[in-house]
């Protein structure tokens, strides 16, 4: 249950953006976030200042149970160089509302190779204009603010994570990712508390 929250606030450093020490927080958190949401006892992630000169901001913000959240604290000691770490505090009983934080992945070049391939395959005609419209298709979109990561199942360096931020009606208690984003592959999309 997400009844307590602790904020990371990111130190600027001079030798790196504020985003660079938001992706490392990030990417030290990952290290332990997938077993911790795999037991019953999740944490999400919030970030209370997305959107920030077109960042997630510098704060991160966790949240789930006080025993949940004091383990995580102990794991992640080495941080405190690079952020302030509050100590736990219970979510506010009126929250300003609610939201879900979700991964969005975005197609690129490789998906234009492959619908090129695909039409290929089908002997369906392409043409440049056809590539053209679909590129255009998917640069036209919102771009979200996102961390460059390190994939730890697939060890894949500098992957975007791009984090979007979608309101909620109510508080739904579903699932969390290894990242502590709400869960997109289940019935009732989680929730977490706006404050």
């Amino acid at each position: 249950m997400l009844t307590h929250f602790i904020d990371i606030k990111a130190i600027p450093q001079a030798e790196m953006l504020q985003t660079t020490v938001v992706a490392h927080i990030w990417q030290v958190l990952h290290r332990h976030l997938p077993s911790i949401n795999q037991a019953n006892d999740p944490v999400a992630i919030a970030f209370p200042a997305y959107g920030q000169g077109g960042t997630l901001g510098g704060i991160i913000r966790l949240l789930g149970s006080l025993d949940a959240l004091d383990h995580l604290i102990t794991q992640i000691e080495a941080l405190r160089s690079y952020a302030l770490i509050s100590e736990p505090k219970p979510v506010p009983a009126k929250p300003k509302g609610y939201a879900r934080f979700v991964r969005k992945h975005y197609k690129g070049a490789s998906h234009v190779r492959q619908l090129k391939k695909r039409a290929a395959e089908r002997g369906e005609p392409w043409s440049q204009e056809h590539e053209e419209a679909v590129v255009k298709k998917y640069k036209s979109k919102r771009r979200l603010p996102f961390v460059l990561l390190k994939s730890s199942s697939t060890a894949q360096a500098n992957m975007r994570l791009h984090v979007d931020v979608q309101p909620a009606a109510a508080f739904i208690q579903g699932k969390f990712t290894g990242y502590g984003l709400s869960d997109t592959n289940t019935e009732a999309v989680a929730s977490v508390p706006v404050f």
